[in-house]
């Protein structure tokens, strides 16, 4: 009866200490269960943010590629607008010499000297010019009158 009830107590402890490790092996296998799908989930996420990060990237790519020919583009534009805008500037320096030859011509003076330039016309009217030559022609004429009467009195 001793060796039945020892027996039975042993198999009583033994039962108990199989429930305790057979309880603590599944807790220990739902732990490495949930530690595996948050593994899982882990590598997922680093996986998409991988590939998050590589369209990214090509995007950046394209885009670059994008701003380089709008960059081309804009610079043969600037060109052009550089050309124009001389362009403009030279008509502008014609438009204001023309304008400047027809008020002189208006007024009736000499168009020998532009308005950015310098020469001979002195800023002097065409009348006033025929002036001074009639007034130089006539004291030409006096001294020659004069020379021819000195000759004949001789």
């Amino acid at each position: 009866q001793e060796m039945k009830d020892r027996t039975a107590k042993r198999d009583d402890q033994r039962s108990k200490e199989l429930k305790r490790l057979e309880d603590e092996h599944s807790k220990v296998a739902k732990e490495v269960a949930s530690s595996e799908s948050k593994l899982k989930n882990r590598e997922s996420d680093l996986e998409a943010q991988i590939e998050s990060q590589k369209q990214g990237k090509s995007a950046l790519v394209e885009l670059q590629k994008q701003v380089e020919k709008k960059e081309a583009v804009a610079k043969k534009e600037q060109a052009a607008f550089d050309a124009l805008n001389g362009q403009e500037e030279a008509v502008r320096k014609d438009i204001e010499k023309a304008q400047w030859s027809m008020q002189a011509l208006v007024a009736g003076m000499s168009t020998q000297a532009g308005p950015d330039e310098e020469g001979s016309g002195d800023g002097k009217s065409l009348r006033e010019q025929l002036l001074d030559a009639q007034t130089r022609l006539s004291e030409i004429e006096a001294d020659h009158k004069k020379k021819t009467m000195a000759i004949a009195s001789f």
